[in-house]
Parts: C-alpha cells; structure tokens; sequence
C-alpha cells in the first residue's frame, strides 16, 4: 500500500488537456456551473435562492444592511450572526473517519450512454429545490432587490417536472374536440395562464420570453422539454492512491457526504473565537464520531457504530448523547474530537 500524501484542495475541478479549460477554484467553479446550466438556473439558484460569500463585521453589525433582510444569507454561517440567547447552545454531532468527496476530474463526454451516471450537468429537475426553499420561481425573480415574503405553499401544477409536461398537438398529444390547443395539466390553456403562471413554467425550458402569445399553439411549444445536454463527465482514468484520488474523484476526510471543513469549522473555530459570526458568545461544542461500521453483509446500513452522514442516525452513541442533551443531561457531553479540524481550522485566514 503506497504512503498516503496530503493532496491540495485548492482545485474543484481540474480538466484534462483538450478541454480548453484550466483548473478552477470553488470560486470560479459557480460561474462554471451557472453557465453550463442556463440563465434560470444561474438567476434563481445561485443568485437568489442561496449565497457564499463572506460577510464583513462592518456589515454584519449594521441592522439595515440587506444580510439581516434577504433569506439567501441565512443558511450561510459566514453571512449571517448567531442569536442574542443567553441560554442558547450548539452541539455540532458528525462522524468522521469516511471518505468524501472533495474535488473531481473532468474530461470532454462522448456521449455514450456509459457516460451518463457519471455527468454533473445533465438536466435537472426545480420541483423538489423550489419546494424546499418555499417560494415560486417567479417570486424568486421578482425579488431580486427586495425581502421575500412569508413562505406560501406552492402550487404542485406550477412545479411540474418539465419531462411532464403536455406535448403540442405536433407530436401527437391528444387535443379537444374541434381545437387545436392542449391544455397543461393543471386545467389552464396555454393563454389562461397568469404572468407568474408562465414565469414558473418558463424557468423549466430555458427561456426568457413570456409563453403566452397570440398564437397558442406555437407558443405552447415552449412548454417541451429541452434535451440534456451533457458537455463534461468524470474522468475515470485518473488515479492516484496515494492522494485517495480514485476515478476522478478526489477524496478527503469527512462523514462520506460532507467534507470536514464544512462539518466542524464554525464550532471549533467560526463561532468561538469570530465576534463577527457569533456576537453573543453562544457556546459551541463539538463532538465527532469515528466511522466503524459493520460489513454489508451484517448491517447493510452500517450497525450501530456507523458515522456515515445518513447511517448516523443509528448510531448508537449519538442516540445516547441526543437523549442526554433533551432530558437536561447535557453537562455530561463534552467536546471529542478524532479528526484534524483544529489543524485545519487554524489554517483558514478570514479576512476582515
């Protein structure tokens, strides 16, 4: 077995020579991905549903400024402060000891059909990301410059899988009785629809005009899905045990879902010793569990020692601690740590 050597992580995507692209950063891999996805995706998700950047203590104080107003920030640590709660505490529960997925490897796609588990950027599916956040797509687009409403359930018809969608009479859907229109699935013709109505079904086929016209029948055309398009795949060639690089897929430390940075930076680094972040003095505790788990042929979930990021709910030390911290026990859970976080926290540089 060859020494394990500590790769660098700078690079989340590099390219194999050919492509015309270089190496990319995390930084440069979202206008990456914005542009291969399409000008909705890049808009509605990258834009306006979520943020990753980093917030200044200057901005993070002033009560006005939009970080405290705009939903995207709050699901990002470095972009939003910890409550005034006194009483308040953190207990950052993960597992370690599994490897995950840091960075990957990618080289032009043929087109095979042997390429396609293998593709990132295939077509993709809004209903499930715009259910979750709670807003519509033309919500998300309209404000743009504004706090969002209180989230509204959302209507399933306008979230319809594009692959769902009715077909034009062209291709041989059935029509009414004596009219040449088809009608989407949720009662409407194609020229009853309101202007969010088409703004939503719009985002699922990657155009920027209104769908409703004067003529319906072309206009109804927009509703089609568009044909993925799979411009990149994993490069199954490259390897390297040394570096856990296997199959294009550079490995790191972490729960087999979450990079280590990500599970345990704010509670042994972030919130504790960044006033910016953390301007109350909420405690933090972090406590890790090492990866153990049983053969698939004992537990095909792991057993009662897994630290898999899912499998850990079974994990029968987390069940113990969660039971000790509800039933007012929490005095007795103290920080464990296996891993490098402290290693790799103190090496991350915040500017100010």
């Amino acid at each position: 077995k060859p020494a394990q050597r500590n790769p660098s992580f700078g690079r989340m995507l590099s390219y194999t020579p050919g492509t015309g692209l270089g190496n990319q950063t995390v930084e440069d891999m979202f206008d990456h991905l914005g542009n291969l996805t399409g000008p909705h995706y890049k808009r509605v998700i990258l834009e306006h549903a979520y943020s990753f950047g980093l917030a200044s203590e200057a901005d993070l104080n002033d009560p006005n400024s939009e970080y405290h107003r705009q939903p995207k920030y709050w699901s990002n640590p470095l972009e939003s402060q910890l409550p005034n709660a006194p009483n308040y505490k953190i207990y950052s529960l993960y597992g370690v000891g599994k490897a995950t997925e840091r960075a990957y490897y990618y080289k032009h796609s043929s087109g095979s059909a042997d390429e396609a588990s293998t593709s990132v950027f295939g077509s993709t599916s809004l209903r499930s990301i715009y259910k979750a956040i709670g807003f519509s797509p033309a919500q998300l687009l309209s404000k743009s410059d504004a706090v969002l409403p209180d989230k509204q359930p959302i209507e399933d018809d306008l979230l319809e899988d594009s692959t769902q969608l009715p077909k034009t009479p062209e291709r041989g859907a059935p029509s009414q009785p004596g009219s040449t229109k088809s009608t989407p699935s949720h009662g409407k013709s194609c020229c009853e629809l309101t202007e969010e109505e088409e703004k939503s079904k719009c985002l699922f086929n990657d155009v920027d005009a209104p769908c409703c016209g004067d003529n319906c029948t072309e206009s109804e055309k927009l509703y089609e899905p568009t044909p993925p398009t799979t411009p990149f795949v994993i490069d199954k060639s490259v390897n390297d045990p040394s570096t856990q690089l296997e199959f294009g897929v550079q490995n790191g430390e972490g729960d087999g879902t979450i990079p280590l940075l990500s599970l345990g930076y704010m509670c042994i680094e972030g919130w504790p010793n960044h006033r910016r972040f953390n301007p109350h003095n909420v405690s933090c505790i972090n406590r890790e569990y090492q990866h153990n788990p049983l053969s698939l042929l004992q537990d095909i979930r792991g057993g009662p020692y897994t630290s898999d990021h899912v499998d850990i709910m079974g994990n029968y030390h987390l069940n113990e601690d969660v039971i000790k911290i509800v039933s007012g026990h929490q005095d007795e859970i103290e920080e464990r740590i296996y891993s490098h976080i402290r290693e790799f926290a103190a090496k991350v540089q915040l500017p100010p």
